[in-house]
């Protein structure tokens, strides 16, 4: 079934014939054609009615095609047409030139777009600063993305929008003081749970007490932390090897009626894995079993990795090979034993699965797309 969209298109294009011999008496149904054809993503037969008529509110009709159609330099060349003529470009069209360049991460056209409305003194929106926030962000380009941060909240007043796209600017580029430090700033009737969770996962390297900082504060204004702002304090905790704030957090988390994810449960399998931790790593399996989730490799190859760092190779025996991510991670846990005859028999295992043993096996083990499944019951 063809939407609603492409229908509208087909007749417009249908009728463009007239509509072009008509005069600017008859510009609003060509505006109106070339609106339909940028919701259909048609942007090239936006592009030939623009060739038919040159108005301002065709020009951002045409914009808005562009930008809906990801082709971001015919957006900047329509914005470009208005400038030379010095012709107020309107709130519509700003902003989704601007997207289009924030679509395409071309963070130097949207700044330049921006720094050229201004200079023609003409208004620009928190949409305008946002998509250029936004665009820096996935560039990586964080002063940048700061620089606009700051013309926004000092020409307009930013909302959460504004400070939620900053803060992941720092954290997108690893500069969790930076994104602290904004929602340090941040009015506490700005805020919301997506600026937090922005700044909680710029945490995620280890910085486990800001996080638990983070938590915090979002509570006493009134922002209750969801699924998100734990699996990154949870992270946090993991990568700065504090297994007992993330087994803390994964129970607190239950406290506050969130449903544990299976994202969480690694997270604090993993912070268990890092202190050699297997005892809670068992407690952590059975309730993925009650919660009834499959888990996934990241699971398994946590789950083995702490068995054998606490010398405990034949629980890493109970998990079903299905992939040479789990194969690597039980040779790993049976050599840090010197159990070098499970680990030979894996290896012939292998073969006859047709694994091809990687580089590090024996080793910690990378990631791996395929799920396996865990075998009978786990021994206490």
């Amino acid at each position: 079934m063809r939407s609603c969209a492409e229908v509208s298109y087909g007749a417009c294009i249908a009728s463009c014939e007239w509509l072009l011999k008509l005069d600017k008496r008859h510009l609003v149904p060509l505006n109106s054609a070339i609106s339909c054809c940028g919701n259909a993503s048609k942007w090239r037969s936006a592009q030939l009615l623009l060739s038919k008529s040159c108005s301002v509110v065709t020009l951002g009709a045409c914009i808005s095609a562009y930008e809906k159609g990801a082709q971001w330099l015919w957006a900047l060349h329509c914005a470009e047409l208005f400038a030379r003529r010095r012709v107020p470009l309107n709130l519509i069209a700003r902003n989704a030139a601007t997207s289009a360049c924030e679509k395409a991460a071309q963070w130097q056209r949207g700044a330049v777009l921006l720094l050229e409305l201004e200079d023609l003194a003409l208004e620009t929106s928190l949409t305008s600063f946002h998509g250029a926030i936004s665009a820096c962000e996935k560039a990586k380009q964080w002063r940048h993305a700061l620089h606009f941060f700051e013309e926004a909240c000092t020409r307009l007043r930013g909302n959460v929008i504004t400070f939620s796209s900053a803060i992941s600017a720092c954290q997108k580029a690893a500069q969790w003081e930076r994104a602290l430090l904004l929602v340090h700033a941040m009015p506490s009737e700005t805020g919301n749970v997506v600026a937090y969770n922005a700044a909680l996962a710029a945490c995620e390297l280890g910085q486990w007490e800001q996080a638990l900082q983070l938590l915090d504060i979002a509570r006493q204004v009134h922002v209750s932390p969801d699924d998100l702002s734990y699996e990154s304090s949870m992270r946090a905790a993991a990568n700065a090897e504090q297994w007992e704030v993330s087994v803390h957090l994964l129970a607190e988390m239950r406290q506050a009626l969130i449903s544990v994810t299976e994202v969480a449960l690694n997270a604090a399998i993993s912070a268990c894995e890092n202190g050699a931790q297997w005892r809670p790593v068992l407690a952590l399996l059975a309730d993925l079993k009650l919660a009834d989730m499959e888990g996934d490799v990241m699971t398994c190859s946590g789950a083995i990795s702490a068995f054998g760092k606490a010398w405990r190779w034949r629980r890493a025996l109970e998990f079903s090979f299905e992939d040479v991510v789990t194969y690597s991670c039980i040779v790993g846990a049976c050599a840090r034993s010197s159990q070098w005859r499970p680990a030979v028999a894996l290896f012939e295992a292998m073969a006859e699965e047709k694994l091809r043993p990687d580089a590090r096996s024996g080793e910690r083990s990378g990631e791996s797309q395929k799920k396996p499944t865990f075998l009978s019951q786990f021994l206490y």
